[in-house]
């Protein structure tokens, strides 16, 4: 009866993201009072300053969450239609892991990320005249959860029947993946290292769910997004919910300052007009990553997880 409860849990979980998938409220998402893409009207664009030119391509990078071919099936998209609406040619970057991402927006060797809320206050941290310029919306909300979960017929009702099992994490620089259910472990008094059989880190979020279906761990950290554009929940799915993590922002989207200020501004512009309220936009967007588009936001809408990276000591306290 207990399983059919959690199972029942999981599949209500499920019905309400469909909600969110099916229509997009924008009032009040934002922490500036509410923004709508339908009626986001561009200001006069900036002129080049002195010595500054159009840039010959630029080169843009997303946190690699899922498996490459799924990843190039978001990022491609995304990056066609910033070619054409600044008239440049955009360079795809597919970095490979989280960390890999970050050194790359550091060393100046990407021009515009999409980039994961942990690794945005890392990569900040080193490089903190870089901009940010829009927040993503996805599944109709400017958040997400991170979940610990098992296989659907696994005997796992909770974090402290997990002992001695195996445990799958995503990357050691995933928000949802790593340093969430690292705070519970520790919030819990538990020692992954000594607590379960055994830790690995599957690299992205879909192989550490695909773990989970193929029953080769007992337990595996990943984004509630994961959960649903893979229907891992609900009838037919094969995966249930132990815990919830924690909640965070979406991506950021973020600007290398050292880019004329007129085609950061047509960045952030061409960001926010692109929603699924268009169809254009919901051409584009149409991936797993569910999607919805973009809103405007300031270092501020990332302050809970930076507070988290101190809490997990990956930033100075």
């Amino acid at each position: 009866m207990k399983h059919l409860r959690l199972q029942i849990l999981s599949w209500v979980f499920l019905l309400l993201v469909g909600c969110f998938q099916s229509e997009v409220n924008y009032e009040g998402l934002a922490s500036n009072g509410g923004f709508d893409p339908t009626r986001y009207q561009p200001g006069k664009l900036p002129a080049y300053e002195k010595g500054e030119k159009q840039p010959e391509k630029i080169i843009l990078a997303m946190t690699p969450y899922y498996s490459a071919k799924v990843h190039q099936a978001i990022i491609g998209p995304i990056g066609s239609y910033l070619e054409t609406q600044l008239g440049i040619p955009v360079e795809i970057n597919n970095v490979v892991t989280y960390r890999e991402l970050i050194d790359a927006v550091v060393q100046n060797q990407v021009d515009v990320a999409l980039i994961s809320p942990l690794a945005f206050i890392l990569a900040k941290e080193k490089k903190p005249e870089l901009e940010l310029l829009a927040a993503v919306v996805a599944q109709g909300t400017t958040t997400y959860s991170g979940y610990l979960v098992a296989p659907i017929d696994s005997p796992l009702t909770s974090l402290q029947e997990a002992q001695g099992k195996n445990l799958a994490l995503v990357d050691p620089v995933s928000t949802s993946g790593s340093l969430f259910p690292k705070l519970l472990f520790k919030q819990k008094g538990i020692e992954p290292n000594t607590f379960f059989a055994s830790v690995q880190y599957a690299g992205t979020h879909d192989k550490a769910l695909s773990l989970i279906r193929e029953k080769k761990v007992d337990l595996a950290a990943v984004s509630s997004d994961t959960l649903v554009g893979y229907n891992a929940l609900g009838p037919g799915g094969f995966a249930r919910i132990i815990t919830s993590t924690g909640r965070a922002p979406y991506d950021a989207v973020v600007a290398q300052a050292s880019l004329p200020k007129r085609i950061r501004a047509q960045i952030r512009n061409a960001f926010l007009q692109l929603s699924i309220h268009s169809q254009e936009g919901r051409r584009i967007l149409a991936n797993k990553n569910l999607l919805s588009g973009f809103i405007p936001a300031d270092d501020n809408h990332y302050k809970t997880v930076e507070a988290a990276a101190r809490a997990g000591g990956l930033l100075k306290p």
